[in-house]
């Protein structure tokens, strides 16, 4: 037997109320049990067939800023919310997640930010020079990770600073 949509829909709906394939076929009559399963997992194969949009808009930028990387990132792994919910509120996939997460900690802010985007495509131009940039671009980083870890510090100090204060006063 053939179902319209709309009975497809509302069976569904249904099911998503109740949570019972017998509570439906019950109350409204209809479809088989073998019809139902068979909904539910066509619905289901839908679902996890998410279109990304690949294009570069305003509102879901294909590089995101190291603002938004590190607002995720501080949500996911400071306050403890569910990685998989973030990565759907913010259309980003949880390997990007990871792999922000992944590059924050072996080399901080510096090493997760848009690099890659701002190059120009063409062929690669071997020379020395281009390693003494890549020497430099080392060395770069290993003074911002130095510099980012005396500022945690320094604010360290300076909470425990005011903590001892607040108690003497």
């Amino acid at each position: 037997m053939s179902f319209t949509e709309e009975e497809k829909k509302k069976a569904l709906q249904l099911y998503d109320e109740t949570g019972s394939i017998a509570k439906v076929i019950h109350k409204l009559g209809y479809p088989s049990r073998q019809n139902m399963y068979t909904w539910i997992k066509n619905r289901d194969i839908e679902k996890k067939r998410k279109k990304y949009d690949a294009t570069d808009s305003p509102g879901h930028r294909r590089h995101p800023s190291l603002e938004i990387k590190l607002e995720i990132l501080h949500r996911c792994f400071e306050e403890g919310e569910d990685i998989k919910s973030i990565s759907e509120e913010y259309g980003y996939s949880r390997t990007s997640i990871y792999s922000w997460r992944k590059l924050y900690l072996s080399g901080g802010a510096a090493a997760i930010m848009n690099k890659k985007k701002d190059l120009p495509r063409g062929t690669l131009i071997v020379n020395e020079d281009a390693d003494k940039g890549s020497d430099n671009n080392i060395e770069l980083a290993a003074k911002i990770r130095d510099l980012e870890l005396e500022n945690d510090i320094l604010r360290q100090t300076i909470e425990i600073l005011k903590k001892i204060r607040a108690s003497i006063c």
